[in-house]
């Protein structure tokens, strides 16, 4: 069994992976752009209300840039310095769970594309209470999302933490969570309830590979992509 880790600070969930484009060392330019939208969980809709997105520093989660969102869209922009894409995305809203988006790997130029995936209080107590799952205090949910090198969703895949770190569970074939699911479907989507900090690890056909560890923070969503192998695709 091939294993590769991947090192992200964990990318995600939001549907999309950003792959970055730009340039590394004296090639940088003097600043980059991190842009996207937010998405509430389960429909095509985009977040709406008062809606901020913060990219922090993973070295010492200070605060690198903030923006509110227009009608979900939200745009960073980014001045470049030593270690400056080592970078993970916060949303807050009012309405929504806060959620935690981290990249797959240190960014060293724009990226575009990002989708993060909000739910409500509703939604996020509903992956619990819909997989019979008793919910702790100030629980914590990893979102796990599949995704093939170039850009989709990897369905049959499963997923385990490293430590054992919460309950894992899957969206099934209409994408809806389910207590009966046994692997991702095609939307690519797993979930970890009562999540502690762990690595996720995607088992599939081609392989294992495994996200980094992943911070997790209470009452809130840690989004996570996990790519398959290299050559395992």
């Amino acid at each position: 069994m091939v294993r590769l880790f991947a090192v992200l600070p964990l990318l995600a969930c939001g549907h999309s992976a950003a792959v970055p484009d730009g340039a590394t060392g004296s090639e940088l330019p003097p600043t980059i752009t991190i842009s996207g939208t937010t998405t509430v969980h389960g429909t095509t809709q985009h977040g709406q209300g008062n809606i901020t997105v913060t990219a922090k520093r993973v070295t010492d989660d200070s605060l690198v840039a903030s923006s509110p969102t227009s009608n979900g869209a939200f745009s960073l922009t980014i001045a470049t310095s030593p270690g400056f894409g080592d970078l993970y995305l916060v949303t807050t809203a009012s309405t929504y769970v806060d959620a935690y988006y981290n990249f797959v790997s240190p960014l060293s130029g724009d990226a575009a594309g990002i989708t993060i995936d909000l739910f409500t209080p509703a939604t996020f107590d509903a992956l619990f209470t819909t997989t019979g799952t008793t919910k702790t205090t100030g629980a914590s949910v990893i979102e796990a999302h599949a995704l093939s090198w170039d850009g989709f969703d990897v369905a049959g895949t499963t997923f385990t933490t490293i430590p054992q770190a919460g309950t894992v569970v899957y969206d099934d074939a209409n994408g809806h969570v389910s207590k009966q699911a046994s692997s991702t479907a095609s939307d690519g989507l797993g979930y970890v309830l009562n999540a502690a900090a762990a690595a996720v690890e995607m088992d599939s056909p081609g392989g294992s590979s495994s996200s980094g560890r992943v911070r997790v923070f209470a009452g809130a969503v840690s989004e996570v992509t996990v790519l398959p192998p290299l050559g395992g695709d």
